[in-house]
């Protein structure tokens, strides 16, 4: 199967919970509302804050294993005329 957008369920979000990602602006537990799940590889990403002035901030799970990153977002301009 392949990753898929899905709400977090109440069940899911005890998973989520239970790796205690913090929300690098506010310093309050993340609570992602979605997430991208491959629940055969089981392997996930989740958004755990920031944006706009600040990096992005995202974890990906995989079999337990927690990866951070986090990267600037450039708005694109539209070019045309």
């Amino acid at each position: 199967m392949a990753f898929v957008s899905e709400k977090i369920s109440e069940e899911d979000r005890k998973i989520v919970d239970s790796y205690g990602f913090i929300n690098l602006l506010s310093k309050e537990p993340s609570k992602p509302r979605y997430w991208d799940i491959d629940r055969e590889r089981n392997a996930f990403l989740i958004p755990i804050g920031g944006g706009l002035e600040i990096p992005s901030c995202y974890a990906f799970v995989w079999n337990n294993n927690v990866t951070l990153f986090s990267f600037y977002e450039e708005q694109r301009r539209n070019n045309a005329g």
